[in-house]
């Protein structure tokens, strides 16, 4: 009997990369080529446009253009300090005024008397100071913040004074530096050094050509909004917007106005008093609400008043926030009080006053309307009596001229 060796199973062939390849099927998911989005073209930098009625066509964007929003910006500034503005000043020009208008001031300071000559008057200030830091317009007129400078703080003629200062926009223009920021050494101070080496502010003035040739602001100058000025193209785009409803009148901050632009135009005036009276009386109670609210969500110091041109017999209306009904000296709150009523009672005596003078004055032409009407009715009277003694008297010239007739036929 024959014996059997074992079997080896015949190997399966490996499959190749070829043969997957052609024995895998088309996917039914698998995209056309005409269902394949391409990509969205890349959008080229625009390129920096330059004006083309300056001389040497500057950027749209810098200072040197006198067509360009930061310029604009910038004389608006110089008219707004009572500068007499030139035509077509340039950028360097407008901030040369704000310089010799810083050192007039300063030399026509109280306490620096070495400069004080008969051609230089003392000029007082504009605004009182206020105990609260309300803005650096009160600051800036106030004559402490123009004191005299150190002599040791002025630098030498050979510290360069001017520097070239290179935008956001890659435009370049030079920057004077006041001598103010120098120390006693003649470089600029920082603004990144202790307390007890740094000077008070009240003995250093703010650089105004630092305000509006650099967007950058010392670190030791108080910004404020209403007196820094932001020269980028984005701030100077916001500060320059039009608004289509123009700002609110009668709005102030402090001694100085304050610009907040409407969110809806102005309705029409209520002749009707009794339509104006309903009108208020409806508004009153959400303004008030509004009001509260506010003053308890900021804990802020807030009186007001109103009342209406009808309410001559009636008190005024009358809002104290919490804060200052808790302060401790309730003798400031009624005078504030005090003050407001007796200011709407000159106005309603006032308006009462005109009201009875222009009653007066109807009164007194009605009655010379009524003399002048009976003197123009005797005057009628006479002049139909003289027609009436005309007539008879043609009447009675006719009768004698046709008895004359007759008398002459016989």
């Amino acid at each position: 009997m024959a014996t059997t060796g074992s079997r080896k199973s015949p190997r399966k062939p490996v499959p190749t990369e070829k043969s997957q390849s052609s024995s895998r099927k088309p996917s039914s998911k698998s995209v056309s080529p005409s269902k394949i989005k391409s990509a969205p073209p890349v959008k080229k930098l625009r390129a920096p446009q330059r004006c083309k009625q300056c001389p040497n066509y500057p950027l749209r964007s810098s200072l040197d253009c006198l067509h360009s929003k930061a310029y604009g910006a910038l004389r608006k500034a110089v008219i707004a300090a009572g500068i007499e503005c030139p035509e077509r000043a340039s950028a360097a020009e407008l901030q040369n005024l704000f310089i010799q208008r810083n050192d007039r001031d300063v030399a026509s300071c109280p306490g620096n008397t070495s400069s004080q000559t008969p051609k230089t008057p003392v000029r007082p200030a504009a605004t009182e100071m206020m105990s609260s830091p309300i803005n650096l317009g009160n600051r800036i007129t106030s004559p402490d913040f123009f004191a005299s400078r150190n002599s040791q703080t002025v630098p030498s003629p050979s510290v360069n004074t001017t520097r070239i200062v290179v935008d956001h926009n890659g435009a370049q223009y030079t920057q004077t530096i006041d001598p103010a920021l120098f120390g006693p050494t003649g470089a600029p101070s920082s603004g990144n050094g202790d307390a007890s080496s740094s000077p008070p502010p009240s003995s250093t003035r703010p650089p105004i050509s630092a305000l509006f040739s650099s967007p950058q602001t010392p670190r030791s100058i108080p910004q404020t909004p209403a007196t820094t000025v932001d020269t980028s193209a984005s701030g100077v785009q916001k500060a320059v917007a039009e608004d289509p409803y123009g700002n609110i009148s009668g709005l102030g901050c402090g001694t100085l106005p304050w610009e907040v632009p409407r969110t809806h135009p102005l309705p029409d005036f209520l002749e009707d008093e009794k339509e104006a009276c309903a009108r208020f009386r409806r508004a009153m109670p959400p303004l008030l609400n509004r009001l509260e609210r506010l003053c308890v969500q900021t804990g802020c110091w807030m009186y007001f008043g109103a009342l209406t041109p009808d309410g001559r017999h009636k008190p005024f209306i009358h809002f104290t926030s919490r804060r200052l009904l808790d302060e401790p000296n309730q003798d400031l709150l009624n005078d504030l009080h005090r003050s407001m009523a007796r200011t709407f009672s000159s106005i309603q005596i006032a308006r009462r006053s005109t009201i009875q003078d222009l009653a007066a004055k109807n009164h007194d032409a009605n009655e010379t309307i009524k003399v002048k009407d009976a003197e123009n009715e005797l005057l009628r009277a006479e002049s139909e009596a003289l027609k009436r003694e005309l007539e008879q008297k043609r009447l009675l010239l006719e009768r004698l001229d046709g008895i004359g007739q007759g008398s002459g036929n016989k």
